[in-house]
């Protein structure tokens, strides 16, 4: 709480001066600008080429905010099942996962070991441990 404003996890310190950078994806950018791609897919660089990957990276970290949403509020000791918010919230997931399987049966998602790849594994990961 001291270090982010956002009062998120991760948060990184980096480089010589020390900056402060916030969250997940903004580590992620940094870290594959400084140290590269490695055996990791390089997206396009050419930014409507990237948009399809971009907004299922984008829905993969709406789906996991749902998910943390209602995860924080159970773990305050709430019975969150009958709330409107929360059935809001797991349908968004729902409806995020319906959209996803959809992008990979057409074949836009999942042909590489892509960021959008990694990241669903790492949501879902995070959605059976909690």
């Amino acid at each position: 709480l001291k270090v982010s404003p956002i009062w998120k996890v991760p948060v990184a310190t980096v480089g010589s001066t020390q900056q402060i950078v916030f969250d997940s994806r903004g580590i992620i950018a940094y870290l594959l600008e400084t140290h590269g791609h490695g055996r990791l897919h390089q997206e396009p660089a050419d930014a409507l080429s990237r948009i399809p990957r971009e907004n299922i990276l984008h829905a993969i970290d709406a789906a996991l905010d749902s998910a943390i949403s209602v995860f924080y509020l159970r773990r305050e000791g709430l019975d969150v099942d009958p709330w409107a918010y929360t059935q809001r919230q797991r349908a968004r997931v729902d409806a995020i996962f319906a959209w996803l399987g959809d992008e990979l049966s057409a074949g836009r998602f999942g042909g590489v070991d892509g960021l959008a790849e990694l990241s669903l594994c790492c949501t879902l990961d995070w959605m059976v441990f909690r």
